[in-house]
């Protein structure tokens, strides 16, 4: 069909170009070429997705070793089963080296002795574990424990609707609140450290408190539960709370 001159004439005409043709800035990206851009974006999910199963692996890991290493602590005397959380990331590597830098053990209401632990909170630095992982020996521990002036009364037999016991002026000191009916009076107890395990609460110089009244409260030596990784006291205060104890502990063993 001959050109018709009153129509306009499209770009490609007169140009010397075929239809077909496709203008470098307008032709269509080649399958090869969007294959290409598309690898760098599958390998960068890849490593994300691979990446989180290690994580996830190492945190399943540490749970496992977590929980029985709360099973052997509690097999070695305690008498609740403890909260174990081994610090650090990777655990896995840690446990390849066969030491864990920082342990932190964590309990609540211990039994075992005449009187009870509220709860307990320590920190075992550089454990360094058997080649067997049976057990395991520690560098250092520390930690605090805490018994309540109610679980300090029901231990020496003190009769609470008498006598409430708390804080006193000073750290080493416990107040005890004696109820005489016609009036109270408030009598001042010594506390101290007496073992590795004991700790003592004592009256003196009473004078306007009949000594039968105070029971148990005039001299009383309390024992603690069995506490793992060799724990022994190193101090007792009072606060408002209860008698907090420091435990330590120095190249001290874990075992089954």
């Amino acid at each position: 069909m001959a050109n018709d001159p009153t129509r306009p004439m499209q770009p490609w005409q007169g140009q010397g170009q075929d239809p077909g043709y496709y203008a470098p800035s307008s032709a269509p990206p080649s399958p090869t070429r969007r294959r290409r851009r598309r690898w760098p974006l599958i390998t960068g999910i890849t490593l994300v997705v691979l990446a989180g199963l290690a994580v996830g692996g190492d945190r399943i890991a540490v749970a496992i070793a977590e929980n029985q290493m709360a099973d052997q602590i509690q097999q070695s005397g305690l008498s609740v089963k403890p909260n174990v959380d081994i610090t650090g990331f990777p655990f896995l590597t840690q446990l390849l080296g066969h030491k864990f830098d920082h342990v932190i053990i964590s309990a609540s209401n211990i039994t075992g002795a005449p009187v009870e632990i509220a709860n307990i909170h320590a920190d075992l630095y550089g454990m360094h574990i058997s080649g067997d992982y049976k057990s395991a020996t520690v560098d250092s521990l520390t930690g605090t424990a805490l018994i309540t002036y109610n679980a300090i009364e029901n231990a020496a037999g003190i009769p609470s609707d008498v006598i409430h016991l708390g804080p006193g002026a000073t750290p080493d000191e416990i107040t005890a609140n004696v109820d005489l009916q016609i009036t109270n009076v408030d009598v001042t107890a010594q506390i101290t450290k007496v073992a590795a395990n004991k700790f003592r609460i004592s009256v003196a110089n009473v004078d306007s408190v009949p000594l039968d009244i105070l029971g148990n409260l005039k001299d009383y030596t309390y024992t603690i539960p069995k506490l793992p990784a060799g724990m022994q006291i190193q101090s007792v205060i009072a606060t408002s709370q209860g008698v907090q104890i420091t435990v330590t502990a120095s190249h001290t063993t874990l075992s089954q």
